[in-house]
């Protein structure tokens, strides 16, 4: 019910002539290999300041690495509520922009298993992907509270496959608390690629 009045709301903030940009809604749709961030404003010259797609660290890559089967999201997602941050991964683009690359935090990944193999060490696969989960979230996390905040957005709508992904669900969940922006989720059986 929320999500509906979100929508509402968000029309007719768009049908009402105004001559500066007010962004009540922004969406963010996760799908593999990319986040869409768009906001929801009045037309406007200005309105592609904040439109912008982002390449995502889709999951499925990094399951291949931990050798789980299709689709990755989900398993890496219950995994990573089993495990600790236990590993040493980067915080990919820990940066005051609004750029996305997960290429480096891939190589990581992929770079620790292949050490622990060479050593003759297994990984611990909960606490490796609780620590992929956790530097995927935290960035996340961090850029959209950036531009929520840049753009005075009051509300948030996170929809696609990865929205899913209660890692996600609870960090942006905390960040919108913490800076008073409402966030609505679809019901999990919408939150499909």
């Amino acid at each position: 019910m929320a999500f509906q009045s979100v929508l509402k709301q968000t029309r007719a903030n768009r049908a009402k002539p105004t001559t500066e940009i007010r962004i009540n809604t922004a969406i963010i749709f996760c799908v593999p290999y990319f986040v869409w961030v768009c906001p929801s404003a009045p037309a406007s010259p200005f309105y592609p300041a904040w439109s912008f797609v982002f390449q995502w660290a889709c999951p499925d890559p990094f399951s291949r690495v931990l050798s789980l089967s299709y689709p990755g999201g989900p398993k890496i997602d219950a995994l990573a509520l089993q495990g600790k941050d236990s590993y040493s991964l980067p915080l990919p683009m820990n940066d005051s922009t609004y750029d996305f690359s997960f290429s480096g935090l891939k190589s990581a990944v992929i770079n620790i298993n292949h050490n622990e193999k060479q050593r003759g060490n297994s990984i611990i696969k909960e606490d490796l992907a609780c620590s992929f989960q956790n530097r995927v979230t935290k960035i996340l996390s961090k850029k959209t509270k950036h531009a929520l905040e840049s753009y005075h957005v009051k509300n948030l709508i996170v929809a696609g496959g990865v929205a899913a992904s209660r890692g996600l669900r609870e960090s942006l969940s905390k960040m919108t608390s913490e800076i008073g922006v409402s966030i609505h989720f679809p019901s999990m059986k919408y939150c499909t690629d």
